[in-house]
């Protein structure tokens, strides 16, 4: 069985494999790691590549904390600040208008825990795509079961390749791959499916 965690505004390479599965476990008891994909994302601002960070609430020193206990620090106006880079950065592309109703709704929301928000963004983005997520949460031991931690490690992920699509700012800054799936589903629309199976790791 394939374990993984849920991914803040999941990267391409994470989307990619995620529809391949025919069923997928969130852990849910798993230690939570900093600097990873669970609180960040990576899409194409006017400046290039710009990352956008869930600022979350840290436990005192040493204190063990798992994933589905990890809380949001929403003392912050992130959400406002995160939609408005999303906004800046894609209004100009041809389907923000098209799944903005989608998605817009989710920044007014208040979310108290990481684990959730994450997960209900990624049954959104399977919505819109038509994907049929067949999952449960699960309280895994990595002795039983294989953690995907390559797909959460944003500081050593896999490099891949694909098949290029246009980019708002491309003309700036040339392609750059494996963003957040936002940048591909705001970009191509009903393509993005079909792209996303082009996915493919050039090196570990």
């Amino acid at each position: 069985m394939k374990v993984i965690i849920p991914a803040y505004l999941p990267s391409i390479y994470y989307f990619s494999w995620l529809i391949e599965q025919d069923q997928i476990e969130f852990a849910t008891n798993l230690r939570y790691q900093k600097q990873t994909y669970r609180n960040r994302a990576y899409i194409y601002g006017a400046n290039g590549k710009h990352r956008l960070v869930v600022p979350i609430i840290h436990n005192r020193l040493n204190e063990f904390k798992t994933d589905q206990m990890t809380r949001i620090f929403n003392e912050t106006n992130w959400r406002a600040i995160h939609w408005k880079s999303l906004d800046a950065s894609y209004r100009r592309s041809p389907y923000f208008e098209y799944y903005e109703d989608a998605l817009y709704p989710l920044y007014q929301k208040k979310w108290d825990n990481l684990f959730d928000f994450n997960l209900c963004l990624i049954r959104t983005f399977c919505d819109l795509l038509s994907v049929d997520l067949n999952y449960r949460l699960v309280a895994s031991h990595k002795q039983t079961h294989r953690v995907f931690e390559r797909l959460l490690d944003c500081k050593n992920s896999p490099e891949i390749s694909m098949e290029k699509y246009p980019q708002v700012f491309e003309n700036k800054f040339g392609f750059i791959p494996n963003l957040s799936i936002v940048d591909l589903l705001f970009n191509t629309g009903p393509e993005t499916l079909d792209l996303l199976k082009t996915v493919q790791i050039i090196s570990e």
